[in-house]
């Protein structure tokens, strides 16, 4: 397997145009100027976990409970990284330490 198929990142981007600020973020990064403007994509979330579970009804263990936490086919618990091919996409299905 490829190195760039086990890495993956996340993301947080904010931009002002006019009067206005416009955040967004992907992963495991959350805003927060004098009040929260955006939540982490991670499964700590019951909400993150049950969308997860829905868009993979053939896989069970899509998200399990691993090593005192919520993961991501317990590795991971960020739902919305950039990379992590490994865990996307079927060819790519192994463990990214073998």
């Amino acid at each position: 397997m490829s190195r760039a198929a086990a890495s993956g990142s996340c993301c947080l981007l904010g931009a002002i145009s006019g009067n206005m600020l416009y955040v967004t973020n992907a992963g495991d990064s959350c805003t927060t100027v004098s009040e929260r403007l955006s939540t982490e994509h991670n499964v700590a979330s019951e909400e993150v976990r049950r969308e997860l579970a829905a868009l993979h009804p053939d896989n069970g263990e899509v998200v399990v409970h691993a090593r005192g936490t919520w993961r991501v086919k317990g590795i991971v618990q960020v739902a919305r990284a950039i990379g992590d091919v490994y865990l996307k996409t079927p060819e790519f299905k192994h463990d990214p330490a073998v």
